[in-house]
């Protein structure tokens, strides 16, 4: 089996304002593509597009147990917030608190599709923040609510 690694070079960016693919940008070189080949057989290809800031947009696979695609978007401050994917399998929303801590996960996922949960809700618990002590880290999850 022969796994081969494609990276983007100046091109391959997509604009999230007008949907515009090959945005140039100098010196980028983010992966493209992973190609898994048996022999001549190709056993599986994911491909990967990208925003301007680095962030991944699209992730398209093809392979022997069918084809899918995973949509990923962000907020103004460069966070995930939604991950989806295109079979409606799953599909998670993300909120988060004003210091960048993430107070929730929502997750909806079709039973049966490789997935046994269903919807559900996490909610992050985090420590207050410490002062001048600095005993506590106020980024550490301290407990994790379902919902």
């Amino acid at each position: 089996m022969t796994t081969d690694y494609g990276y983007y070079d100046e091109s391959g960016l997509v604009d999230p304002a007008n949907g515009n693919s090959n945005i140039n940008l100098q010196n980028t070189y983010r992966l493209e593509s992973i190609n898994i080949t048996k022999g001549s057989s190709i056993i599986a290809n994911t491909h990967y597009e990208y925003d301007r800031l680095d962030n991944i947009l699209k992730k398209t696979y093809e392979g022997a147990h069918g084809d899918m695609e995973e949509f990923f978007s962000y907020d103004h401050q460069n966070r995930l917030v939604e991950a989806a994917q295109s079979k409606g399998r799953y599909d998670y929303t993300y909120a988060y608190s004003e210091d960048n801590n993430i107070n929730s996960i929502v997750s909806q996922e079709v039973p049966g599709q490789n997935s046994i949960m269903g919807e559900s809700e996490r909610y992050y618990v985090y420590d207050a923040p410490a002062g001048d002590s600095g005993r506590t880290l106020a980024h550490a999850v301290k407990e994790i609510r379902e919902g």
